[in-house]
């Protein structure tokens, strides 16, 4: 049986774990397992030194190896029987050791794309990689130390199919709540496309539904009290949103009025009504209307 003496007196000599092993004929395992329990019971032992590594073993060669070959990590991890965060830590710590280390070729394809000014999109759709696996590999090679050029982010000039539907939405009345269900999109990114329309100089219809239905109620010859009612909103906030939208623009009210034509919510008699109560010119609406329909 070997004592803790022993142990501690090859520790203190400076050998190393495996070096003790080897000495007391005994594994690594039960050399860690002993040292572990005598400090459990109190005994002072001393820390085991640690062989700094200074030469590429056999797997290190074979990692080479196979990076010279083209092949990627993943590969030469399912190669040697290793996981792909092991290959990643050799590679490392042959870098540290200042080993030349033969580039990932699918990191080599990806620092190509982001040097001839690709988009991440880009370089994914080119290797048959997601997105993440290309934004995962680039932070990986920035923590190596690796010179990753900027990823140039597209900028959107036109609207896309989905930012047509969104103004077709507003135009007719819906909220951003509606559109986004429609769509199958998060509000917050009906949100985010509106604004990056606005900042391409886009007019994005400002539609209020409550205020179309407060109008739509009005030329129905609805009392204030009953839309109030249908809304769910007190007779006071209905009447405040009536005047509020008086003294809007004349010219954007009396669009509403007319679009209400188009809703089926009024006749033009109804309208020109309307626009008097409201004294605003829907007449000039109208024949803009007209002119544009001959």
């Amino acid at each position: 049986m070997v004592s803790a003496d022993e142990i501690i007196k090859l520790i203190k000599q400076g050998k190393t774990q495996t070096e003790i092993a080897k000495e007391l004929g005994l594994s690594n395992r039960v050399i860690w397992y002993r040292i572990q329990k005598m400090r459990e019971r109190g005994i002072e032992a001393p820390n085991v030194r640690r062989p700094r590594k200074t030469e590429n073993d056999e797997k290190d060669d074979k990692i080479l190896e196979g990076l010279a070959e083209g092949k990627t990590q993943t590969e030469i991890a399912k190669e040697l029987g290793l996981s792909n965060s092991v290959i990643s830590y050799r590679i490392q710590k042959m870098e540290e050791r200042g080993i030349e280390v033969p580039k990932d070729r699918i990191n080599n394809k990806i620092l190509e794309g982001l040097a001839e000014g690709k988009t991440q999109a880009d370089i994914s759709k080119e290797l048959g990689l997601s997105n993440q696996v290309i934004w995962y590999r680039i932070q990986k090679m920035k923590e190596r130390g690796i010179e990753v050029p900027n990823v140039r982010r597209p900028r959107k000039t036109e609207n896309d199919e989905k930012d047509d539907k969104i103004l077709e939405g507003l135009a007719e009345g819906k909220t951003q709540a509606d559109i986004s269900k429609e769509l199958g999109l998060s509000n917050q990114v009906i949100w985010y496309r509106i604004q990056k329309m606005k900042e391409r100089g886009i007019e994005v219809p400002k539609v209020d539904r409550i205020n179309n239905k407060i109008l739509e109620g009005l030329a129905e010859g609805k009392t204030q009290t009953k839309i109030a009612e249908e809304l769910n909103l007190s007779r006071q906030r209905v009447s405040q949103r009536k005047h509020e939208m008086i003294k809007r623009d004349n010219k954007k009210l009396a669009s509403m009025i007319v679009n209400l034509i188009n809703t089926k919510h009024a006749t033009i008699e109804q309208i020109k009504i309307m626009g008097e109560y409201y004294g605003v010119n829907v007449e000039e609406v109208l024949n803009s209307l007209e002119e544009q329909e001959r």
